[in-house]
């Protein structure tokens, strides 16, 4: 991302907090940013778009902090997923998300692309959900996981906003998890392939992340954002970020790149670039390399 868009996001967000969405004019957002109304629309169309650009960063901090968890350990550790859940609630916290989201106007029609995204990211999370508990319970919970994934959230949220409401300060979302995934236990404890589905796994079939190109197409991509990272970096304050494209580069030209050195050096290569504008175009390489995972898969 580069430094202009990088500024006026960061003012959006402040003011979005701040003022709330519908308060907050494309005026204030440059008078904050010090920039042009042109620079402004070289970069987003709208305010929305804005937001949505934002919330999409946001989804890819949550992505790559629960990814990162999950690196070398077993796919069926309960304890991997209530830090996985709780990656949510701390990056949310983080942004003030519950103060941003508070601010939204009502969606005026039923085509609104603001909430649209939100309702998608909202449900791609109960995909993600039910996928993961699918990897903890077995695969004979595949056809209720919807039914136990909303359960969870269900469960989750009520139980949060209830602990808050009543002792706000003894509010740890941790236990609260736990407690969570607890009910869940005894739920699928009484576990029956004749129990009825309520939501039927097709109901959630276009909220499935489905990456559209071929392994080629994502490596292509991968070496193109790898040049871009070369020629930005900053050799002397991120020497090691060079010997990490390098290894990247070289790997991805090899007809059998191994996915598990990909990953841990891509993650190498983030820290490596943390806090500099390069950092989002290093954490979308974990992005590709997810997808490269989903296509040989297939």
């Amino acid at each position: 991302m580069n430094h202009k868009k990088k500024q006026i996001i960061e003012a959006a967000q402040s003011l979005f907090i701040k003022k709330g969405f519908t308060s907050t004019s494309i005026q204030d957002i440059l008078d904050v940013a010090s920039i042009s109304k042109g620079t402004f629309y070289n970069h987003f169309t709208s305010k929305n778009e804005c937001l949505i650009e934002l919330l999409q960063l946001i989804r890819e901090e949550i992505v790559y902090e629960r990814k990162l968890l999950a690196t070398s350990k077993e796919a069926s550790d309960k304890t991997v997923f209530i830090k996985q859940i709780a990656v949510r609630f701390h990056i949310d916290k983080k942004h003030n998300l519950l103060a941003l989201f508070s601010s939204l106007p009502t969606p005026s029609t039923e085509d609104d692309e603001l909430h649209i995204y939100i309702n998608t990211q909202y449900l791609q999370e109960i995909v993600w959900i039910a996928d993961r508990l699918t990897s903890i319970y077995g695969e004979f919970i595949k056809k209720h996981a919807f039914d136990y994934a909303v359960s969870f959230l269900g469960n989750l949220h009520f139980t949060s906003k209830v602990m808050y409401d009543v002792k706000p300060r003894a509010l740890n979302v941790e236990t609260i998890i736990n407690f969570s995934i607890s009910q869940l236990d005894k739920i699928i404890h009484t576990h029956s392939d004749d129990k009825p589905i309520l939501f039927q796994t097709e109901y959630f079939h276009p909220y499935l992340e489905k990456p559209e190109g071929s392994l080629k197409e994502f490596k292509l991509e991968m070496k193109q954002i790898l040049k871009s990272l070369e020629q930005q970096i900053d050799h002397t304050n991120e020497p090691k970020a060079k010997h990490f494209i390098d290894f990247l580069y070289e790997e991805l030209e090899t007809e059998e790149s191994r996915m598990f050195l990909l990953e841990s050096v891509i993650q190498s290569l983030i820290h490596a670039v943390e806090g500099t504008d390069n950092e989002r175009n290093a954490r979308h390489l974990l992005t590709l390399l997810s997808y490269m995972e989903m296509e040989k898969q297939t």
